[in-house]
């Protein structure tokens, strides 16, 4: 199910889902999950940064994206967070 769809400044789209991420960059799609660095699939907002990155709420964390680097870094109950939603 869809959830949040937001749009960069350079007009490309993502889509949070229950399933994960899925990001259109204006010719084709690339969806990622848990085996690509999200702490959760389920995934319920997404923010886009001032410096390009990507910022995902999820079920049970937060996952932080750059898309130049491809790394991902994800934080949950156990890096300090309050809690799961």
């Amino acid at each position: 199910m869809l959830k949040k769809l937001t749009i960069t400044k350079d007009n490309k789209i993502w889509i949070a889902t229950d399933y994960g991420a899925s990001y259109f960059d204006g010719e084709q799609w690339t969806s990622y999950n848990t085996d690509d660095g999200l702490t959760n699939a389920n995934v319920y907002k997404i923010a886009i940064a001032e410096d390009g990155t990507v910022w995902f709420g999820t079920y049970n964390g937060v996952s932080h994206f750059d898309p130049t680097t491809n790394i991902w870094t994800s934080y949950n109950k156990d890096d300090g967070l309050a809690g799961s939603l």
